[in-house]
């Protein structure tokens, strides 16, 4: 059986030394972890993405250590509503050709950005609707405020003069 090498190819924390064996219908492959540990792993668990690491969590924990953060839910269902077809949102966002720049695909990069201005209770916002999502166009506001700025907005004039629109 003709086996893809996969020697030296890194698949998350894991880096191929070698060939071990085939069996089952499977290839194995001796592989260093990040943390300095060897194992031994399937070869489509690899290349599946299923097996990131040798079992010690390394590939699993976020490096900033705020996945627990409002603020990381916030990036996350941003991420989610532009960039996955299969999301409720996705037709009022990523359907309309809105994008999260490539920089705010890392949650630390968005962190830095947007992490000075964050207070509990505030919602991210887009000034210009028709944007995408990056440092310029973004902001923390209430969600009364962010109920002003919606698309599907009619602005009427109040007072005396809508008395003139009036029919």
């Amino acid at each position: 059986m003709k086996t893809l090498d996969l020697t030296g190819q890194q698949f998350g924390k894991l880096i191929v030394i070698g060939f071990v064996k085939y069996h089952n219908h499977a290839s194995f492959w001796q592989c260093h972890c990040a943390c300095g540990n060897e194992t031994i792993v399937r070869g489509p668990d690899l290349r599946g993405g299923k097996t990131k690491s040798c079992g010690c969590g390394a590939a699993n924990q976020p490096t900033h250590g705020m996945s627990g953060h409002p603020a990381y839910n916030v990036w996350s269902s941003m991420l989610n509503r532009c960039n996955n077809p299969k999301a409720q949102a996705y037709k009022n966002y990523g359907g309309r050709g809105i994008k999260v720049c490539e920089a705010w695909h890392s949650f630390e990069n968005f962190w830095t950005d947007m992490g000075s201005t964050w207070q509990r209770g505030l919602t991210l916002d887009r000034r210009n609707n028709d944007g995408h999502y990056n440092k310029a166009n973004c902001r923390w506001i209430t969600r009364k405020e962010q109920a002003f700025n919606k698309r599907n907005n009619v602005f009427r004039p109040i007072g005396l003069a809508s008395a003139l629109y009036r029919e």
